[in-house]
């Protein structure tokens, strides 16, 4: 009867470990193992010669990918991995939708890597802010902006709330939303709307939407203050005739952390569509 105690108990804590392990905690380690830079485990793995794409055929997969760095490996272990990294719970996504999807992302002459620095990835914000002595809601666009010689930062490109309707920039490396902050919860947003004088240098340049153009208005002239965020989104519109977002889910199962939560096929118009209308862009 201790022995059977003894296992049910290891068994348990073997189950809660794998659980932390498989768990997808940050933003970055999604984006590694969508690549095929770290296991379900946590654990970093060998990532082949890129130049060698495309140069072995798909009938040489390799199964033991450590002892293998080909491409043709590397693709036969991402095909493992990228499964596991979307939302099991809602039943959304029909092998008639995933399998070309992970399809195109494994693509032996073509495969995708995501990378930090890409354009087309967008983060959207669900926050709260204050205007006129009153709570509300607001969406925000933000994407990664490159600067020479220094690296990269996020700026807002987009801005949505129904209040919002009604209402030359000479770059500064010390007034940025920080290329991490996206794993601080954005929380350099709060400061970014108290620089009201600067609040421009804030956003994508050259062109703003009209709320964005508002939005900037009213932190200018101090009615407009930014309490928290809310929700975050991830929206990846760079592979080829597909559009998927990520974000974050916090529950006590091997599925959980920042994972695949929608997948659409979508042409380049769709996707031109999908900037203005979801993410509040100008396409």
């Amino acid at each position: 009867m201790i022995w059977i105690m003894l296992g049910c108990f290891w068994y348990q804590a073997l189950g809660q470990q794998e659980k932390i392990l498989w768990r997808v905690k940050q933003l970055d380690q999604f984006i590694g193992r969508f690549n095929g830079e770290e296991d379900l485990w946590g654990d970093q793995l060998i990532i082949p010669d890129l130049s060698a794409r495309g140069q072995v055929d798909e009938d040489t997969l390799d199964t033991n990918f450590q002892d293998s760095i080909t491409v043709a490996a590397h693709i036969r272990l991402r095909r493992n991995i990228l499964p596991n990294l979307i939302d099991h719970s809602c039943g959304c996504f029909p092998d008639s939708l995933f399998v070309p999807f992970l399809l195109t992302i494994t693509n032996q002459s073509n495969p995708i890597y995501l990378d930090f620095y890409d354009n087309n990835w967008y983060a959207k914000v669900k926050g709260r802010v204050t205007y006129e002595l009153q709570e509300m809601e607001i969406e925000l666009t933000l994407q990664q902006e490159y600067i020479t010689n220094v690296g990269s930062k996020w700026v807002i490109g987009g801005a949505y709330a129904p209040w919002l309707m009604d209402t030359n920039r000479v770059p500064n490396p010390e007034k940025i939303i920080h290329p991490m902050s996206h794993e601080m919860n954005f929380l350099a947003l709060k400061r970014a709307f108290r620089d009201h004088k600067n609040i421009e240098l804030y956003a994508i340049k050259p062109s703003w939407t009209d709320q964005l153009r508002n939005l900037f208005g009213l932190i200018k002239k101090q009615k407009l203050s930014y309490q928290h965020t809310r929700e975050i989104t991830y929206h990846f519109l760079q592979v080829p005739g597909w559009i998927f977002v990520v974000q974050h889910f916090d529950r006590n199962t091997n599925n959980a952390g920042w994972l695949i939560a929608q997948v659409m096929p979508a042409t380049a118009a769709e996707k031109a569509l999908y900037k203005q209308k979801t993410l509040h862009l100008i396409p």
